[in-house]
């Protein structure tokens, strides 16, 4: 008997369905993938401007530059940096002086803070009696320019020509002390104040030999110094031995207070004219024992720190007081 056998043939229908339009679906690129990436969005949003720049004169003789932070867009985040520039040209337009006249961009501007925090700039070596004026732009990463500030003015009005000078501790470490009875005067080696030298170190068996100087560099003269007062601040006198000690200008006649020299002591000098712009005051010779700084400091019988003209008798307040450190930083308080 033959027998009859079903064969089974198994067909299989692919379906080819459309692909989905929802919104939430990726697009593809020419090649055919997904393309997840969406297109940058342009910063073109501006910092805010400025506007409550203030500049003040202070006593050592400088302006300072005071403002709010603007935000990179408008008032929100950082910006990244600013453009401060200054002129004695007074503006009349002022969008037509920031960009046509020849003004100075001045150098080291603050990095910028958040935005609301008050920023500050120090501007020295200003011409003393005329106005001095200021504006600034900011700049977000993206290199959009802010609008421009307000315009700030400030004028330096020194009182007498020995206004904004500064006392100076400087040490000079080629001197070596000797013996007592000898002077010093004449010796610091000092030519300008930028080349104070503020740091000693700690020598127990060594005399070091430092001075305070007048620096009247940036006074508005005619130099005439007659005379000064000044005393030292607080320090531990333990750390220290004053071994020796005297005043510079030839024929001085000295006034000291208290146990001179010595924490919280001082001393008034009176001598004859003098025109230098850098003036030795005083010198001393010390050992010292452990790490201190020696901060110069008013007259403690007066309460000043003062330089006196010798014609006029005009009295000008010291603008700043310098420190001698030893074994760690002193203070130099020219710019």
């Amino acid at each position: 008997m033959l027998r009859a056998v079903a064969a089974c043939v198994a067909v299989w229908v692919i379906v080819v369905l459309p692909l989905s339009c929802d919104k939430d679906s990726p697009t593809r690129t020419d090649d055919g993938l997904p393309d997840d990436d969406e297109p940058e969005e342009v910063d073109s949003i501006p910092p805010a401007p400025v506007a409550d720049l203030s500049a003040v004169g202070d006593a050592r003789g400088a302006i300072l530059l005071t403002w709010t932070a603007p935000g990179d867009d408008g008032s929100e985040g950082p910006c990244s940096g600013y453009d401060v520039r200054h002129s004695t040209t007074e503006p009349g337009d002022p969008d037509w002086w920031w960009e046509t006249q020849d003004l100075a961009q001045l150098a080291n501007p603050p990095v910028p803070s958040s935005a609301g925090s008050i920023e500050s700039l120090t501007v020295w070596d200003l011409e003393p009696r005329v106005p001095h004026y200021f504006a600034l732009k900011a700049v977000d990463e993206a290199s959009n320019w802010s609008d421009l500030s307000n315009i700030a003015t400030a004028t330096l009005e020194p009182e007498g020509p020995h206004a904004f000078g500064v006392l100076v501790a400087h040490l000079n470490p080629a001197l070596e002390y000797t013996s007592s009875g000898a002077s010093y005067a004449g010796q610091s080696g000092l030519d300008d104040c930028a080349g104070a030298i503020t740091q000693g170190r700690v020598l127990p068996d060594t005399a070091q030999v430092w001075f305070v100087i007048a620096s009247l560099e940036n006074s508005p003269g005619p130099v005439d110094l007659g005379g000064v007062e000044f005393g030292f601040g607080d320090f531990d006198s333990w750390r220290v031995s004053f071994v020796d000690w005297g005043t510079c200008p030839d024929g001085s006649f000295e006034i000291p207070h208290g146990d001179w020299p010595g924490p919280g002591t001082g001393t008034a000098l009176a001598f004859g004219s003098c025109h230098d712009v850098i003036v030795e005051l005083y010198w001393f010779a010390c050992y010292v024992y452990a790490p201190l700084s020696i901060p110069l400091g008013p007259n403690p019988a007066t309460g000043g720190a003062r330089f006196l003209a010798h014609e006029s008798h005009l009295g000008d307040e010291v603008a700043d007081l310098g420190a001698i450190g030893f074994g760690q930083p002193g203070y130099l308080p020219c710019h």
